[in-house]
C-alpha cells in the first residue's frame, strides 16, 4: 500500500486531477476576470475614453423640437387645419347650391353665380358686380371699387376683383391703388420725366430729389433739373406772389384821414 501511494504521488496525471491550493479565494479570481471583460458603467475606462477625445453620444431631439426646427405642424395642428379646410369646403358647397337675390338686379341666382363680400356679407350676382367694378376702374375712381349696396363702404378682396374684371383691368386697379396710397404720404413725390413717373422718397429739409429708377435729379419746388443753391423760377414766382398779396392787402386797408 505504501508503494502504491508513492507511485501515485510521482505520477503527473494523477496529480493533475487534484485541486491546487491558491493564495487567494477562487471567487475573487472569478470576479476579477469578469470585471476586466465587462467594466461597470462608472469605471475609469469611460473616463479614459473621454480624456482621449471621445465625445458624448449624440442626443436625439424631441418630437416638439423637430417640429419647430422643421417649420411643420404638429399632429394636433395638422388635424385642426384639416378640420378648418373641411368646414370651409362644406360652407362653400351649401352657398353654391342656395338661391340668393342679387342686391342690384333683384334676380334670384344660385350661389355658384354670385359673389359675397366678406366685410359686409352683401351678395350680388357676378355679372352686376363685375360691371360695377369695371366702370369704376375704367373711370379711374379707385376708391369707388366698393360694395354696390347703397351707403356701404365695404370693399371686395383683390382676389374677387381679379376674378370679376380680368387681368388687364386688375393691373390698372392695382397700379391706381398703389398710387392712391402713395399720394397720401407727404414724403413721396413722382419723377417729373414723362417717360418715368416713378415714386421718389423725399429727404427731410432738402429741395433736391433723385429718382432711383432713371437717375434724374430734380428740384422738388419747380420740378425741373436740379439747379443747386440758386433760387428756382418757381420760388421767385412764389416770392413775387407773396409781395403782391401783401401790397394788395395794404391797399385794401381803409385810409386814415
Amino acid at each position: 500500500t505504501s508503494e502504491f501511494k508513492a507511485n501515485s504521488q510521482d505520477d503527473p496525471s494523477s496529480a493533475a486531477g487534484k485541486s491546487k491550493h491558491l493564495p487567494f479565494p477562487e471567487s475573487d479570481q472569478t470576479d476579477d476576470a469578469s470585471a476586466s471583460l465587462f467594466p461597470p458603467s462608472g469605471s475609469s475606462g469611460e473616463l479614459d475614453q473621454s480624456e482621449q477625445g471621445a465625445g458624448p453620444l449624440p442626443v436625439q431631439p424631441r418630437e416638439k423640437e423637430q417640429t419647430l426646427s422643421g417649420l411643420s405642424l404638429t399632429a394636433s395642428q395638422a388635424l385642426l387645419s384639416q378640420l378648418l379646410i373641411y368646414d370651409a369646403a362644406q360652407k362653400q358647397n351649401v352657398f353654391s347650391t342656395t338661391v340668393f337675390d342679387c342686391g342690384v338686379c333683384f334676380t334670384g341666382w344660385l350661389g355658384s353665380e354670385c359673389v359675397q363680400l366678406s366685410e359686409c356679407g352683401h351678395i350680388f350676382c357676378q355679372a352686376c358686380l363685375a360691371e360695377f367694378c369695371k366702370l369704376q376702374i375704367t373711370e379711374g375712381n379707385i376708391r369707388g371699387v366698393t360694395c354696390a349696396q347703397a351707403d356701404c363702404t365695404a370693399s371686395p378682396t383683390p382676389a374677387q376683383v381679379r376674378s370679376l374684371v380680368g387681368e388687364e383691368l386688375f393691373s390698372r386697379y392695382d397700379r391706381l391703388l398703389l398710387q392712391s396710397s402713395l399720394d397720401l404720404m407727404p414724403d413721396v413725390t413722382y419723377c417729373p420725366r414723362r417717360t418715368c413717373g416713378s415714386p421718389v422718397i423725399l429727404e427731410e429739409s432738402s429741395t433736391a430729389a433723385l429718382c432711383s429708377v432713371c437717375g434724374f435729379a430734380f428740384c422738388v419746388t419747380c420740378r425741373k433739373t436740379y439747379h443747386g443753391a440758386d433760387d428756382c423760377q418757381a420760388k421767385k414766382n412764389m416770392k413775387k406772389q407773396t409781395e403782391n398779396d401783401l401790397y394788395q392787402d395794404y391797399a385794401d386797408l381803409p385810409q386814415s384821414l
